[in-house]
């Protein structure tokens, strides 16, 4: 595992150099987590079997169909069988369900669209009282920071234009969700999954019409939130004695600017980068990828 720390990146960072790209690059946050995910009481059910693998993640592990998601509160729009978890929808092809596809890995996903290091508290708590997470749980994943950087991220108070408050909040909060899952899984494996990469060499590919030809643009903000990101996810699994995989440094060239076949994550406009279900999220190629990479380190 990998769970060295990225030195210096979280040293007393500034405030945000520019707030009218900030604000910007909060947008586009906005659009990647568009639903901002619903979470309500779980009921109380049979506990999940022994041995289960439990995700708390964001929408990257989530990861469903965008209209769905958007529309999930009009009546009859989404389908009955669309997989959900107490008000979350999940995609029948998000990297947990493939976990369990793909290894045969029995897996309780409690990921929620817009999951933020607060909100998730709340998940390992309703996940527990469904008798998901519980004493002979095996593994329970966490994977969560971005959103953060977004709208979301104000609902613990933070300063979202201020890195360091942000940073101050997720650390405290993660190390709360990690004794939590602790209390309730004190045999289980606890690993901190990273956030795969979004921009390549500081350059955001949005359009992606002609093929293999990605179009971007320099957005050094987006950049800096990716690398402020990946540093507190490290810092929070060193801290915290679990283990941490940088799906980051990992996927480093397989971001929106890769090459059609080998790209992890779409664009925005985007016609040319297969099977994905959101915009700015990871595609199939990306999920199966990520899926593969956990099963390793469970």
């Amino acid at each position: 595992m990998n769970t060295h720390r990225n030195a210096g990146a979280h040293r007393r960072p500034a405030r945000l150099r520019n707030s009218k790209i900030a604000r910007g690059v909060l947008s586009l946050l906005t659009a990647a987590s568009v639903g901002l995910g619903i979470t309500v009481a779980a009921q109380p059910a049979a506990a999940a079997p022994n041995g289960n693998v439990v995700v708390v993640g964001d929408s990257y592990a989530a990861n469903p169909d965008q209209y769905y998601n958007t529309f999930r509160d009009v009546d009859g729009f989404v389908p009955d069988n669309y997989p959900r978890t107490a008000g979350c929808l999940h995609a029948p092809n998000s990297w947990p369900q493939q976990l369990n596809k793909r290894h045969g890995v029995p897996v309780n996903d409690w990921s929620c669209s817009g999951l933020t290091s607060k909100r998730a508290i709340g998940r390992i708590d309703a996940a527990a009282r469904a008798g998901d997470i519980h004493t002979g749980t095996r593994t329970v994943v966490l994977n969560w920071g971005m959103n953060n950087y977004g709208p979301n991220g104000t609902d613990n108070g933070a300063d979202i234009f201020n890195p360091g408050d942000v940073r101050a909040r997720y650390l405290a909060e993660t190390r709360t969700a990690i004794n939590k899952v602790r209390t309730y899984a004190p045999n289980a494996k606890i690993v901190m999954a990273g956030q795969m990469s979004i921009t390549s060499n500081g350059l955001f590919c949005f359009l992606n019409v002609v093929p293999n030809l990605p179009a971007g643009l320099p957005v050094p903000v987006l950049s800096d939130v990716e690398r402020w990101v990946r540093s507190m996810q490290s810092e929070a699994a060193t801290r915290n004695g679990v283990n941490f995989v940088d799906l980051k440094s990992e996927t480093a060239n397989r971001g929106t600017c890769a090459p059609d076949n080998e790209r992890f994550v779409s664009g925005i406009i985007d016609t040319t980068t297969p099977n994905y279900n959101m915009i700015i999220h990871p595609n199939l190629k990306g999920s199966n990828w990520v899926a593969d990479r956990i099963s390793r380190a469970l």
